[in-house]
């Protein structure tokens, strides 16, 4: 499921925030991050109004597992860039896709959005090969785009055209 944050979220977003594996693979630059950061970064996400944040929960609602966003939203053209992080532990059993689905909805009935955009690095093949699944299309490549571990690397930018409150 998807939900707002609580207090008792704060654990598992800071250990994701920590997590140098998880943060490089979402083109994040990893930094420290004290329980005071990762709730400043938690306000400013949910408090942007050009922004949507959810934790994902499992369906209890109780154990938080990953979060969602989109950011730059596009009332006018109807569009946002997607955001989605999992703990390692609670990928590959459907979780991400069904979370994707909500925010789909979501996004479609509510915010009246009709695309999402995303970028994801393009040596990330199971990142990529859950975007196809999901039904996002290769739009491009950014070539050389994206600095980490020393080199420059190139970046897939992909979009999914949603249907109009399909849940």
């Amino acid at each position: 499921m998807l939900r707002e944050t609580r207090e008792g979220d704060l654990k598992m977003l800071s250990g994701v925030r920590n997590d140098v594996a998880l943060q490089l693979a979402l083109m994040a630059t990893p930094r420290p991050n004290t329980a005071e950061r990762v709730e400043e970064w938690i306000k400013r996400r949910v408090n942007d109004p050009t922004g949507a944040f959810f934790v994902v929960a499992l369906p209890d609602g109780a154990q938080p597992i990953g979060f969602v966003q989109l950011v730059n939203i596009e009332a006018v053209h109807q569009y946002a860039d997607l955001g989605i992080c999992l703990l390692p532990e609670h990928q590959g059993g459907g979780r991400a896709m069904e979370a994707l689905r909500l925010l789909e909805c979501y996004a479609s009935s509510t915010l009246a959005l009709r695309k999402f955009v995303l970028r994801v690095l393009a040596s990330n093949v199971r990142a990529i090969a859950f975007y196809e699944k999901s039904g996002y299309g290769h739009v491009g490549i950014l070539r050389a785009h994206h600095f980490q571990a020393g080199d420059f690397h190139d970046v897939l930018l992909m979009e999914k055209l949603l249907v109009k409150g399909v849940a």
